[in-house]
């Protein structure tokens, strides 16, 4: 198990290098080009890693046990469904006027639930 978690992290760091050596590239390289059709490949090359990262996922899941599962099963729907309602009022309130948000930072508010999720699905089942 813990072989599984130490290579699990290792890939999982040497992927978000790469997405960050990418991401940086695209930056760099997007207003420098006017071709119209390398943009849009350009803007999304750093998405490749984080591809390989829910590969990455999904194969350590897959090495856990059941009671392992049942959490992190748990922890994602905790983490899907309240990003869902959050987004959702927080679009209905920009009707109401407030700035928007970036969709950039959905994915961390996803994050942060997982992990929240995850600590109470943990706890749940001490």
């Amino acid at each position: 198990m813990k072989e599984g978690i130490r290579r699990y992290t290792l890939r999982v760091i040497g992927l978000m290098v790469m997405y960050t050596i990418l991401l940086f590239v695209s930056i760099w390289v997007l207003p420098k080009i006017s071709i119209t059709p390398w943009r849009v490949p350009i803007a999304v090359l750093p998405a490749v890693p984080l591809l390989f990262v829910v590969w990455s996922a999904i194969q350590f899941i897959r090495t856990l046990d059941e009671l392992q599962k049942t959490i992190h099963v748990e922890a994602t729907t905790f983490s899907f469904l309240l990003t869902a309602v959050l987004t959702l009022t927080y679009g209905f309130l920009e009707n109401a006027g407030l700035p928007q948000i970036p969709i950039l930072y959905v994915p961390l508010v996803m994050c942060v639930l997982w992990g929240v999720g995850a600590g109470i699905a943990s706890r749940k089942y001490r």
